[in-house]
């Protein structure tokens, strides 16, 4: 329509003034320009740290981050509404370009006393049955990932509950109502304080924490800087602060 190519114009002049902007940054030696990324809810325990690398080196560029579901940050991939999305699990119908950053370990979670039958054994199978199962919302991937278990392992995956964010199902694991899975970047600290017991899962489901981008939107200058510093930081960074992640 008129009125898409008239917005197609209008962003297409505005990206032209940016990247004018950000030359005449990076001929004065100082970085400038904007980037906007979007999360899902359990990147929020692992994005910032290297967010917050890249801002102490280039405090001229500024970051914005948006935290939402797994379905809002498809969409706004697909309207090519940000620069960048931070996913564990990437989108089935569109192609990225994609930079690993750090593996996602999943973990069956707990309460505290509860003892989790070895992962490789019958019994554990039996002790899903019998626990009451709490699921993120649909269209999550970490719920994606528990009903792919359960269906592999031939167990009902009707939830007790079903939360909508992993604080509230790590919240209700603490209190008692139930077993869930979720990546350990979202529990890792609860885990040791002792506030819930975890085991990981990873008989196909281990997918890996990613940065990506929309596969033909531009490397511009800033954006470029900006992936190679991410990876020329990131075994510094998991180093510090996602052990489990260590190769």
């Amino acid at each position: 329509s008129f009125g898409r190519e008239v917005l197609v114009g209008a962003q297409a002049i505005l990206e032209e003034a940016q990247a004018l902007h950000r030359k005449r940054s990076e001929v004065d030696g100082e970085w400038a320009g904007s980037l906007s990324l979007v999360s899902v809810s359990t990147g929020k325990y692992v994005l910032p740290r290297f967010l917050a690398a890249f801002a102490a080196d280039h405090p001229q560029v500024a970051l914005q981050l948006e935290v939402t579901n797994r379905s809002r940050v498809i969409e706004m991939l697909e309207e090519n509404a940000v620069d960048y999305a931070f996913v564990s699990l990437l989108p089935e119908r569109m192609e990225v370009e994609a930079l690993a950053l750090v593996p996602n370990e999943l973990h069956i979670i707990a309460p505290a006393g509860w003892r989790i039958p070895n992962p490789e054994s019958a019994a554990f199978d039996e002790w899903l049955r019998e626990s009451p199962l709490i699921f993120r919302e649909s269209g999550s991937g970490t719920r994606r990932a528990f009903e792919r278990l359960l269906a592999q392992r031939g167990i009902d995956a009707t939830p007790v509950w079903e939360l909508a964010t992993n604080e509230a199902v790590k919240q209700a694991v603490i209190a008692g109502m139930g077993v869930s899975l979720m990546s350990i970047a979202g529990f890792a600290q609860e885990k040791r304080l002792g506030l819930l017991a975890s085991l990981p899962i990873n008989e196909g489901q281990g997918t890996t924490w990613q940065l990506i981008r929309r596969k033909g939107k531009a490397l511009t200058p800033l954006r470029a800087l900006f992936e190679g510093h991410l990876k020329a930081s990131r075994e510094t960074i998991v180093a510090a602060h996602f052990p489990w992640a260590r190769e």
